[in-house]
C-alpha cells in the first residue's frame, strides 16, 4: 500500500485503518509505504507511532506523482494499492482488493470513494456540495476508462510493462496512466465493495483550489495530446455537475439551490485560473 502525504496531519487517521489490516495478514504478505512529498509537519512522528508497520521515505521532488512513483521502486509486492494521506480505507479494504487480485485477469482496479462530512448529517453549503458532486468513481470507470487513486489497485507486472505514473502531471496522473494502461489492454474494472472514505472539502478556500488544482492536471494533459478545446467545453459547460446536484439523494431541495451557486461560483474560479494558465502560470500543487 503506498500513500503519499504533503503536511496533512490527517495521516494519522489513514495509517490507524490501515495498520490493522496489515497486521492481520503479516508483514510478509503486506507493507504500507508513505513518501512524504517535502511536509512541514513532522511526519516522522505520525509514522513512529506505526513503526512496525509502516515504511517512511522521502521524495523531494514536487508532486504527488513523483511521490507514487518512489512508493513504486520500494514496493516488493505482485500488486500495487493507492490511497491518500486524507483517506479512511474500509477495514475489509485489503481483503477485498486481494481476493479480487485472486482472478488473474484483474489487472487494474478501483472502487466507491464516498465523501464525508466533518458532522454526519449536518454537512455545510461546500461540503454539500461535494457530497453531491464528488468521486463518482463507477462512472469515471465506465465513460473515462480510469480510477482515482485515492483508490486505485494495480499489478506490478502491468507498472513493469507500461511504465510509472507521469512526474510532470500536478492531477490527472491516474487518468492518463488508466488511460496508457487501457491501450495495452489492460481495462481498469469496478468492484463496489472496495470502498474508501474521504472527508469533504469543507470551505470556500478549499474546493476552490482543488477545483484550480485538478484543471491545472487536465490543461497540462490537453495541451500534451492537442486537445485543449475539448477540455474547454468540458471543464466550461458543467452539464453533468448540474444534473448530478439534482439527481443526488443526499440532500434535500434547499440544499440543491446553494450547491448550485457553489459551483456557479467555481464556474468563474476555473475561468481565471485558465486564463493564468494560458498566459504561462504554473499549475498548482
Amino acid at each position: 500500500m503506498i500513500v503519499p502525504v504533503y503536511n496533512d496531519a490527517r495521516l494519522d487517521a489513514c495509517l490507524g485503518s490501515l495498520a490493522p489490516q496489515v497486521r492481520s495478514l503479516g508483514a510478509d504478505d503486506a507493507e504500507i509505504i508513505v513518501v512524504d512529498n517535502g511536509s512541514r509537519d513532522d511526519i516522522l512522528e505520525t509514522c513512529d507511532r506505526f513503526a512496525d508497520d509502516v515504511v517512511l521515505v522521502r521524495e523531494p521532488k514536487e508532486g504527488s506523482y513523483a511521490a507514487r512513483n518512489t512508493g513504486l521502486h520500494m514496493a516488493r509486492g505482485a500488486v500495487y494499492a493507492f490511497t491518500d494521506a486524507d483517506c479512511l480505507p474500509n477495514p475489509d479494504w485489503l481483503r477485498r482488493g486481494l481476493l479480487a487480485f485472486e482472478d488473474g485477469s484483474v489487472q487494474v482496479l478501483t472502487g466507491p470513494v464516498r465523501l464525508f462530512a466533518r458532522h454526519p448529517g449536518r454537512p455545510n453549503l461546500v461540503e454539500t456540495y461535494q457530497i453531491s458532486t464528488g468521486f463518482p468513481v463507477q462512472r469515471y470507470v465506465d465513460e473515462k476508462r480510469f480510477g482515482p487513486t485515492a483508490n486505485l489497485w494495480i499489478r506490478a507486472s502491468v507498472v513493469q510493462e507500461i511504465g510509472a505514473f507521469d512526474e510532470r502531471l500536478r492531477s490527472g496522473g491516474d487518468v492518463e496512466w488508466c488511460k496508457r494502461a487501457l491501450r495495452s489492454g489492460y481495462a481498469t474494472r469496478y468492484c463496489k465493495k472496495l470502498i474508501v472514505h474521504h472527508p469533504a472539502r469543507d470551505n470556500l478556500r478549499a474546493v476552490a483550489l482543488q477545483s484550480r488544482r485538478v484543471l491545472g492536471g487536465h490543461f497540462m494533459l490537453a495541451l500534451e495530446e492537442r486537445r485543449l478545446g475539448e477540455l474547454v467545453r468540458r471543464k466550461f459547460w458543467p452539464s453533468w455537475t448540474i444534473r448530478s446536484i439534482f439527481a443526488s439523494r443526499h440532500i434535500g431541495r434547499a440544499q440543491k439551490g446553494r450547491a448550485l451557486l457553489v459551483e456557479f461560483w467555481l464556474y468563474f474560479v476555473r475561468l481565471l485560473e485558465l486564463g493564468r494558465l494560458l498566459l504561462g502560470g504554473k499549475p498548482l500543487r
